[in-house]
């Protein structure tokens, strides 16, 4: 959905006004700021909690942001020095020593001073403070668009709600800068025409005013491609630069790759582990970093649960009193499918046998069992990084980035057994796209594989998280619907993919067109098996073509 705000006309004097009384605000809200971050530093120094030590660190950022935007740079060097004194801290378990606390202090007292707020004065609150919460910026998932092209902007928007992004265009410049500092972005795209000291400052108070690990990118767009230009947007802070026309498919790339959402799938850790005491714990190290462990008590049973569960790395106990570790990965890597999976044992013996054992079973490492929660993610995390990349190359088509063949074929026979065991239902959609040989021959098959790509995003971006999407073949995807309610939520959700890429423009050369697709669509029942559905979906999506393509058909 596109919002549009109404234009002003914006004088030199107007401009000027508005900065002199947005700059009085942020200086009117550093007392108040200030009273915050004291309360909760005070708080951590009676009673050290990390999610305390963590909101002093956030205060102390927004400060040196605020402070720097109103031009108070000693406050802002201040503010800076002591976030750097408690940012070593962050991401382990240990508390700042009582000399770095005593410096955080002076600091603070200092910037007290700075700020003309003696230590002695009973700070002001903007709040009840809960222990450690810390939220000064509210967020949204839309995109912040400024064009002074009103119509761009709203062609710009239709693209874009295509792929499932939300944008809210201002054709002013002082709206968006208010706005920013009201709600944050997930991104913003700038027009290039935009000075360089207007667009200078709007990426500081983008960057200043938000935590530097939600920072918001920003994208510049502009209609000439030449080095100094580009110098400017590097100069200023931006994220990417595009050239007009935008292909809507390469924008996409750029959100895709700067927004790093809620959206990307967590890492799948099994726990095989006897101790339940200890895969517990275990695997509260492994949620509280944003993963999704499973526990396997039995290392029986571990085989069964991975086909399902599909892990992207293994952390198994190395002793077990039924089958040990090195047994169970000598077991696993019979499997070809599972030979580049790693496996990582835990042990309270690490001597060098031992480690030279386990590597020889299967193993890839081997890690002290009471090893410090925060170490073991951090050792664990360079390993499953590599190890998603690998099953990337191989199981996912080159082009489109989208399961292949082979493994959507093998998903999709997982997901039924699962489906028919839990007594849930299943969708298969089967999609091929709409006369592309014309497009092909038409435009050159440069341009009908940036389609195929722009189909492959949109099915992505618009499909829940648990549904699987993949490249059945040339220009034919099939998408697995996991736990739907039935024919009408499949039929729902498919239409509005339906819709959404037909509005889509592609380019070839200077030409722009559309491309619609047709989709047959199966659910699961009584006993089909994987190909019994995929040739009821097949079949069904022929049918929607006889009938007139662009549309869906549901087979009986």
């Amino acid at each position: 959905m596109t919002a549009q705000f109404p234009s002003q006309q914006v004088t030199p004097c107007r401009r000027e006004m508005e900065r002199e009384k947005r700059q009085k605000r942020y200086a009117a809200d550093l007392r108040g700021k200030l009273g915050e971050l004291r309360n909760v530093w005070d708080a951590y120094r009676e009673r050290p909690d990390a999610q305390l030590l963590r909101s002093t660190h956030g205060w102390l950022r927004l400060l040196t942001g605020l402070t720097a935007l109103t031009g108070r740079e000693n406050a802002a060097n201040l503010a800076l020095r002591a976030a750097d004194k408690l940012a070593p801290y962050l991401d382990t378990t240990l508390s700042p020593a009582a000399d770095i606390a005593q410096k955080v202090d002076a600091l603070l007292e200092e910037l007290a001073r700075e700020l003309g707020l003696p230590r002695s004065e009973p700070p002001p609150r903007l709040s009840e403070i809960a222990a450690g919460e810390f939220c000064p910026m509210a967020r949204t998932s839309d995109i912040y668009v400024y064009d002074s092209d009103s119509r761009a902007a709203k062609e710009l928007a239709g693209q874009l709600e295509g792929f499932g992004y939300s944008l809210r265009i201002f054709p002013d410049m002082l709206a968006l800068q208010d706005m920013v500092m009201e709600v944050l972005p997930a991104a913003v795209i700038l027009d290039s025409p935009v000075r360089e000291g207007r667009m200078h400052e709007l990426i500081c108070v983008i960057g200043e005013t938000s935590l530097v690990e939600s920072c918001v990118p920003v994208l510049v767009v502009s209609g000439r491609d030449d080095l100094l230009l580009r110098l400017l947007a590097v100069r200023c802070g931006a994220s990417a630069f595009l050239t007009k026309p935008v292909n809507p498919a390469a924008l996409v790339d750029k959100l895709d790759a700067l927004i790093a959402g809620p959206g990307r799938e967590p890492y799948r850790i099994l726990v095989v582990d006897d101790d339940q005491q200890a895969a517990e714990r275990t695997a509260q190290a492994l949620s509280n970093r944003g993963w999704q462990p499973l526990i396997m008590g039995n290392p029986l049973q571990a085989l069964e649960r991975m086909t399902e569960f599909r892990p992207d790395l293994i952390l198994m106990d190395l002793y077990m009193p039924e089958c040990s570790g090195m047994e169970l990965a000598e077991v696993i890597r019979q499997k070809d499918e599972h030979i580049g999976l790693p496996i990582v044992f835990l042990s309270s013996c690490g001597d060098m046998a031992t480690r030279m054992a386990a590597m020889i079973r299967g193993g890839d490492d081997i890690l002290p069992k009471d090893m410090d929660p925060i170490m073991l993610v951090r050792a664990l995390e360079g390993r499953l990084g590599r190890s998603r990349d690998m099953r990337r190359l191989m199981d996912r088509d080159s082009l489109t980035g989208l399961v292949n063949h082979t493994n959507i074929k093998l998903r999709l026979a997982s997901e039924l057994s699962r489906t028919q065991r839990q007594g849930a239902t299943l969708a298969l959609a089967m999609i091929d796209l709409d006369r592309f040989k014309n497009v092909n021959d038409t435009y050159g098959h440069l341009t009908g594989d940036l389609v195929l790509k722009s189909l492959a995003k949109t099915l992505k971006r618009r499909l829940r998280k648990a549904d699987i999407v993949g490249r059945y073949g040339g220009e034919e995807f099939a998408v697995i619907l996991v736990d739907v309610q039935g024919e009408r939520e499949a039929l729902a959700i498919m239409d509005s993919i339906r819709k959404g890429f037909a509005r889509i423009r592609h380019r070839g050369g200077d030409r722009e067109f559309c491309v619609t697709f047709s989709c047959g669509l199966a659910l699961s029942s009584g006993g089909h098996s994987a190909e019994e559905l995929c040739q009821a979906a097949d079949r069904a999506m022929y049918k929607a073509k006889e009938l007139g393509r662009n549309r869906i058909f549901v087979a009986g």
